[in-house]
């Protein structure tokens, strides 16, 4: 493999290679959130319902879930400011 020079295109093997994909981001991201909880059978996170790598792994969601991931994140993150919000209000 070699690397193209700034005036060529990068092709889509050196791009995967230097950046992660939208999957592995999202799914690190959703690491970070919480941890993958299945039932030990199905490689499924019964949290947030995203596929993870295996059923004690990590979340690793399929591309056609990356949309419905962001939004769960999203309105994770909105939960968790109403709640802080809230909390500073009644003290």
């Amino acid at each position: 493999m070699t690397i193209p020079s700034q005036d060529e295109p990068m092709n889509d093997e050196l791009m995967n290679i230097e950046t992660p994909s939208g999957a592995s981001r999202t799914g690190a991201q959703l690491d970070e959130h919480h941890a993958a909880k299945t039932n030990g059978r199905m490689a499924i996170c019964q949290r947030c319902g995203m596929a993870t790598d295996g059923p004690d792994g990590q979340h690793a969601p399929h591309e056609k879930q990356l949309e419905k991931a962001a939004r769960w994140l999203d309105a994770q993150a909105l939960s968790s400011r109403i709640a802080d919000m809230t909390s500073a209000r009644n003290t």
